[in-house]
């Protein structure tokens, strides 16, 4: 049986407030995926009905090919992530709520958006100070954004290094040949490519 987090119902007062404050609706409904066996048995749950589907630990996804509606929007709290085995797809059509520091995917599949605007690139694994490579998640990050046609790449604050594994002539960072429309935004970050 599925586990609903909260019904919130309210015209007023101090709950109208809270809802302002939080941004939810006069009816939300609010469900956990960890009651559910992967993230398709929820998505089927809630159907068509406007709800909250919280991510609060590593999710399965249950299916080659998953498609998730507008009407769900998907919060990722810590330690919240999916979990895309290689060889399937995740669509998200619907809103994402995840801090920008927060890694919402690992495996090797991939992650769509219909038009997020905004990318943080932590989402897919990217993370300033990190000790290993991590092009490839940052390549992964750019072709999901331009995928759904284009945006902002964002960096939170912080040293991103990249490293170059094929000479200066032709560093990995330079095998993004081809994509387009993506501007990259960072306050207070800095990339750097080290040899």
């Amino acid at each position: 049986m599925a586990r609903k987090i909260a019904v919130v119902k309210s015209q007023g007062g101090f709950w109208g407030f809270l809802q302002n404050l939080l941004g939810i609706s006069a009816i939300d409904n609010w469900h956990d995926a960890t009651s559910f066996i992967h993230l398709t048995a929820a998505v089927n749950y809630i159907g068509a009905n406007e709800a909250t589907l919280v991510i609060s630990k590593a999710t399965d996804i249950g299916q080659a090919n998953l498609e998730v509606p507008t009407n769900i929007t998907l919060q990722f709290l810590k330690g919240g992530v999916l979990d895309i085995p290689d060889g399937t797809n995740v669509t998200i059509l619907g809103n994402i709520q995840a801090s920008d520091t927060q890694r919402i995917k690992v495996g090797m599949g991939k992650l769509k958006f219909s038009s997020p605007g905004r990318i943080p690139v932590p989402w897919f694994g990217v993370t300033a100070e990190a000790p290993s490579e991590q092009n490839a998640a940052l390549e992964e990050a750019c072709k999901a954004l331009q995928c759904a046609g284009g945006g902002h790449l964002h960096f939170p604050p912080g040293t991103y290094r990249f490293y170059d594994d094929g000479g200066w002539d032709k560093p990995d960072l330079c095998k993004f040949e081809g994509i387009t429309g993506i501007t990259i935004t960072g306050y207070s970050a800095v990339l750097a490519l080290d040899p």
